[in-house]
């Protein structure tokens, strides 16, 4: 056979390619539908409805302004649910509980905690359904949405419910407190309520950014039941491979909780938006409406169905599921091996098929192979070095956190185009090596890979290869079928077009997601899947674009390269609406009586120039701070008289070889964080607070840890709080005590008032701005 194959005839219809370029594009916008969020309801909706301007009304008071734990604002929206959820007639409690959690996160966390507790009775009270949200936020922003909307959206559920008729089970609406710190809250619950051993399923709701549709990212063991009713609920948005990913992942969230006790449950957030989150930005005016009446139509739909199914029945074998549009496919995970059975069977066939017709050669079969990965690497590599690029030349980019712009959407179309450039440009070289027959089947060895390697270890991602596969099996029969008049007849290239739908519908959504969640830092990695996807379309491409191939190469970098350039001039545009992060810290040694400025941003501007002076030194602070890199100090010139933590010796003994010291610390300034480190070389045998002490595993983490093991309690009484070191005797006990503020202090002649267009780094990116006091303290063995 030619290379210059049949299939690139001009006599092949152009009205058949334009047909297929159809199709793709119905395909690409099917794929991105689950990304569009229903238009919110009005607050004159029916009462049985969910309305997110009815939600609003609560938000607008819940987000006011921050609520980080022990603050006075913390306590105002608490008292504010007590009044609302009892003037809706369910019955609501206070708990309140000192708790240990050594279990999450890199710091040994504590807390005096306040849930808010309400309970819905259903006609039995047999079992319940648990909804979680947690009402604290981070001390950097008011929390409209991590997590004020998912709060006014259960305020708004518990409305709605009261209205409608009885359900069988009871609903549990837990305000969680402290989640933000070692999710304290959840964890006083599971321990200590008496109801949480009435709970049978938990539904959290959660949220990373202020945008975007509600996904439901992370599921319990044994999901199959639960994912049942999550298809049936309006607009459902989740895929198994998510949920295995986020596996993967050191994150956690208050169903972590849940989920380590042995529950079923699923977790629910929104994510576009992330440079937001954290912020004051995270306020009102840029959360989407939209995304909260998503966010409360899924809340309320599945507490309805839970509130009224078999609660003692909930656990069936986990579930494959995934985005067709707005309807929710699944299927049991056993169906991942026969399908790749399957897949091999047909795909054989096709190769059949495809030798006897003869339209396989083994040089066009080299060239497609080496082609397709080609352009994987080269895609890769070129959004690497494009955003490499944009770093380098755009100062404002490096001093946002995490790889994130103000205008995100530029940079992924334009990266994208990146990679269509690369793929088009490396087939247009090989027009004449290969033939569309011969790129659908190099396709389908490179697809082959992960369908087999998913399928065999996590099968819940099997899904996201296996149904590209097949439309390259089809694609594959197709292009090596009969032609007409030395071209594809009409239905061979829509056929070609359809067989590129599945790739389409499920990959190109998960590409987008993929930049969202792991940042434009990282886009180079979402570009294997893009790669493959293009792999996947290659031999539609072939055809529809014909001799078009290098225009597509040119005008693909072109566009792309103009869209990363005005993301790059958008994205990091400092004013008073895309404000320039950065952070300063007042820290006062009570030792030495010296203090000192700090500032963990990567660049200065203006603002920390008053702080820091012309010439701050970088050096490390882990003495101080859990932060690996190096810091910006400069010393203070004024020197506060501010009483540092307090430490009292309660008890002191040794036995065998073993020394047990119990101390009360507190807080003299009254600051809602209280951090104790251990130097690294301390031989710990244990921690104990609010009856909890440490394993193996969690005393290994704390040998383990940077600069020490470090225990973080939020929200201490005034009196303070009670804990036991137990270590080898025979060695000093240094301990190193810090109260932190999140506010600076109000010093003479320095004027610490923001510009417009500043605002403090994203809690959590960065050293916690405010005022820090530290001390330290050598208690000797008797």
């Amino acid at each position: 056979m030619s290379p210059d194959d049949p299939a690139q005839s001009p006599r092949t219809s152009p009205l058949a390619r334009w047909g297929a370029l159809a199709l793709l594009v119905a395909a690409l916008l099917l794929g991105f539908l689950p990304f569009q969020p229903p238009s919110p309801l009005p607050a004159d909706a029916p009462g049985t409805e969910f309305s997110a301007w009815r939600a609003r009304k609560r938000l607008e008071v819940i987000a006011a302004a921050p609520r980080p734990m022990g603050s006075p604002r913390h306590a105002e929206v608490r008292e504010y649910l007590v009044s609302e959820l009892r003037a809706m007639g369910l019955e609501t409690e206070v708990q309140v509980a000192q708790v240990f959690v050594p279990e999450y996160g890199h710091a040994f966390g504590a807390a005096t905690v306040h849930n808010v507790v309400a309970r819905l009775p259903g006609r039995t009270g047999a079992h319940a359904v648990l909804v979680v949200g947690h009402y604290d936020s981070v001390p950097t922003g008011s929390g409209a949405s991590d997590n004020g909307a998912a709060v006014s959206s259960m305020l708004e559920t518990a409305r709605a419910l009261r209205q409608g008729p009885p359900l069988e089970n009871d609903v549990l609406f837990l305000f969680s407190d402290g989640e933000e710190h070692r999710l304290n809250g959840a964890a006083a619950f599971q321990r200590f309520h008496p109801r949480a051993r009435q709970v049978s399923a938990v539904l959290n709701f959660d949220a990373r950014g202020t945008s975007g549709s509600v996904l439901m990212f992370q599921t319990g063991a044994d999901n199959g039941w639960l994912i049942r009713q999550l298809a049936a609920a309006p607009h459902p948005v989740a895929n198994s491979l998510s949920a295995e990913v986020y596996k993967q992942m050191p994150n956690s969230t208050d169903l972590t909780v849940f989920m380590d006790a042995g529950l079923p449950g699923l977790n629910f957030a929104n994510i576009e938006g992330g440079l937001h989150y954290h912020t004051r930005l995270e306020d009102l005016e840029h959360l989407d409406m939209s995304t909260l009446q998503h966010q409360g139509e899924l809340l309320l739909s599945m507490a309805r169905r839970l509130g009224d199914a078999d609660l003692a029945h909930v656990r069936e074998r986990d579930a494959i599921y995934f985005n067709l549009g707005t309807v929710l496919v699944h299927y049991p995970v056993t169906w991942a091996m026969p399908l790749l059975v399957l897949a091999l069977v047909l795909g054989a066939g096709a190769w059949g098929w495809a030798i006897r017709r003869g339209q396989l050669r083994a040089r066009g079969l080299g060239w497609s192979v080496l082609g397709l990965l080609s352009a994987l690497v080269l895609s890769c590599v070129t959004v690497w070095l494009a955003w490499s690029a944009v770093e380098w030349l755009v100062p404002g980019v490096r001093a946002l956190p995490e790889g994130q712009t103000y205008r995100d959407g530029p940079f992924m179309l334009g990266f994208a185009l990146l990679a269509l450039g690369c793929h088009s440009g490396v087939l247009a070289l090989l027009r004449r090596k290969t033939t569309p027959a011969e790129l659908a089947a190099a396709g389908t060895l490179l697809w082959l890979i992960p369908t087999v390697l998913t399928t065999w270890m996590v099968p819940g991602a099997s899904y996201l290869f296996f149904w590209p596969l097949l439309g390259l099996t089809v694609a594959l029969a197709v292009a090596a079928g009969p032609s007409r008049d030395g071209g594809l007849a009409p239905g061979g290239v829509l056929a070609l077009g359809l067989s590129a739908a599945p790739g389409l519908v499920l990959v190109a959504p998960f590409v987008f997601s993929v930049m969202v969640a792991l940042t434009l830092a990282l886009a180079f990695v979402a570009m294997v899947l893009a790669a493959l996807l293009l792999a996947a379309l290659a031999p539609v491409l072939r055809v529809v674009l014909g001799r078009m191939q290098p225009l597509t190469t040119a005008a693909s970098f072109a566009l792309g390269l103009l869209l990363v350039g005005t993301g790059a001039v958008l994205g990091a545009r400092f004013d008073a609406t895309q404000p320039r992060p950065n952070s300063a810290i007042y820290l006062l040694d009570a030792d030495t009586h010296s203090a000192q400025w700090v500032s963990s941003d990567a660049l200065q501007d203006d603002w920390l120039a008053r702080f820091l002076g012309a010439n701050p030194e970088a050096r490390r602070l882990e003495a101080y701070a859990n932060w690996s890199r190096n810091v910006w100090t400069a010393p203070a010139a004024q020197v506060l008289d501010l009483p540092p933590p307090t430490v009292e010796v309660v008890k002191d003994e040794t036995h065998g070889g073993v020394r047990e010291l119990t101390l009360r610390v507190a807080s003299p300034r009254g600051a809602p964080m209280v951090e104790l480190r251990l130097e690294p070389q301390t031989k710990l045998r244990d921690v104990r607070l609010a009856g909890t002490g440490l394993n193996a595993e969690q005393l290994e983490e704390a040998r383990m840890a940077l600069g020490g093991p470090r225990i973080q309690y939020w929200a201490a009484p005034p009196e303070g709080f009670m804990l036991t070191l137990v270590v080898e005797s025979g060695q000093p006990l240094r301990l190193r005590v810090s109260d932190h503020t999140f506010s600076l202090p109000d010093l003479e002649n320095l004027d610490e008032s923001r510009p417009a267009g500043t605002t403090p780094v994203s809690y959590g990116e960065a050293l916690a701005e405010g005022t820090r006091v530290t001390r330290t303290l050598q208690f000797r063995e008797e």
